[in-house]
C-alpha cells in the first residue's frame, strides 16, 4: 500500500477511531490502529506475533482489527460500493450499448476464487473443483469495470448459481427493487434492464445468459452470444484489475 493511500485511509477513519487520553495512559494513535489491522489482514499473522511487532497487547491487537474493519464497512464501503442511482444506471446502460453493442445492460456478474490456506474446520467445503482451497468472491461491474456490488466468503466448493441465489442482490432482483423498471422496445419486444451472466446462472427476467451452445443454435443466437460474451468481459477485466492493483491471489471461475 502506498503512503498516500494509507494516509487517506487514516483520515477517512480518524473521527471514528480517535480515542481520548486518560490519566493512566495515552490513546493509541489512529495510524497505529490502522497499521495493525492492515498487517493482520495482509499476512494473517497470529496475534501474539503482531503484539510483539507493534508493541501492543494481544487483546488490543484483536480489538483494533475489529474496530478498523467495522469502521471501513460503515464509512468507506458505502462510498465505493452501492446500488447505482437512476442517473448512474443510465450512464452504465449507455456505456454498455456504445462500447459493447449490448442494449439494456446494467452490469455483468461473475465469480472468482480467492486462494486461502486450508481451514481447520470442514476443509473439504473449501476445496474447489480447480484443486485448491478458496473462498468465493462474486461481483457485479459496470461498463468501466468498476464494481458496484460484491459478496465474499462462500466456501470454494459451492456452485456459482447457489451463491448467487443466496445474495441480497438476488433478493432485490426478484422483488423488483434492484433496477429501475425502464423498458426499451427492440424488434417489437419490450426488453427490461438486465444483468449479464454466463451459462452457470439461471435465466431470469432481470438476468440474461447466453443461448446453449451446440447443434441447433441459429446464426442469430450465435451473434447474440458473441455480443453478450464481449460485454461480459468487463467483469473478468474487473477481477484482473483487482488482482493486479491489490495483489489479491484470485483465479477466475
Amino acid at each position: 500500500m502506498r503512503r498516500t493511500t494509507f494516509n487517506h485511509l487514516c483520515e477517512s477513519l480518524r473521527q471514528r477511531l480517535t480515542r481520548q487520553d486518560t490519566r493512566y495512559r495515552q490513546a493509541v494513535p489512529v495510524e497505529l490502529r490502522v497499521a495493525i489491522c492492515l498487517w493482520r489482514l495482509a499476512t494473517n499473522l497470529e496475534l501474539r506475533s503482531i503484539s510483539h511487532l507493534f508493541g501492543v497487547g494481544m487483546s488490543s491487537a484483536c480489538v483494533f482489527t475489529q474496530q478498523v474493519v467495522t469502521a471501513i464497512n460503515d464509512i468507506i464501503k458505502p462510498q465505493y460500493l452501492h446500488i447505482p442511482s437512476a442517473a448512474e444506471v443510465r450512464e452504465i446502460v449507455r456505456g454498455f450499448s456504445d462500447r459493447w453493442g449490448f442494449p439494456q445492460c446494467a452490469g455483468a456478474v461473475d465469480g472468482t476464487h480467492i486462494c486461502i490456506m486450508a481451514p481447520p474446520h470442514n476443509p473439504a467445503d473449501y476445496y474447489n473443483r480447480k484443486g485448491f482451497y478458496s473462498v468465493i468472491l462474486q461481483g457485479v461491474v459496470d461498463h468501466n469495470m468498476k464494481f458496484w456490488d460484491v459478496n465474499i466468503g462462500w466456501p470454494g466448493r459451492v456452485h456459482d448459481a447457489r451463491v448467487f441465489s443466496n445474495l441480497s442482490l438476488y433478493e432485490r432482483g426478484q422483488n423488483g427493487t434492484l433496477l429501475p423498471g425502464w423498458q426499451e422496445t427492440i424488434q417489437g419486444v419490450e426488453v427490461p434492464l438486465v444483468i449479464l451472466g454466463d451459462a452457470a446462472y439461471a435465466l431470469l427476467p432481470w438476468l440474461m445468459k447466453p443461448y446453449p451452445e451446440g447443434r441447433g443454435i441459429t446464426p442469430e443466437q450465435s451473434v447474440f452470444n458473441h455480443r453478450l460474451s464481449q460485454a461480459r468481459m468487463t467483469v473478468g477485466e474487473g477481477f484482473w484489475t483487482l488482482e493486479r492493483k491489490m495483489e489479491v491471489p484470485t483465479k477466475a471461475m
